[in-house]
């Protein structure tokens, strides 16, 4: 059994419950707003590992964005 942990909010998923895999990365786009949601296992991950990757996930995700917006104003 592993504990899992949900990011933001930090809601805390069963014992009970069981996973196929040890992290999750949800991301949705809606009404204008992108979200992303991450659970860990928090037996495999830090949380403070997570929140520095999710930082280093955040900037990729701009620069790709940032890169496609000038690839549509060229076009």
């Amino acid at each position: 059994n592993s504990s899992f942990l949900s990011l933001p909010g930090v809601d805390s998923i069963s014992d009970e419950n069981t996973r196929e895999t040890k992290i999750d990365i949800n991301c949705l786009y809606l009404n204008g707003r992108f979200t992303t949601q991450v659970t860990f296992s928090t037996r495999e991950f830090e949380e403070k590992s997570i929140r520095q990757f999710l930082s280093y996930f955040q900037s990729a995700l701009v620069s790709l964005i940032r890169h496609c917006a000038e690839i549509r104003k060229t076009n």
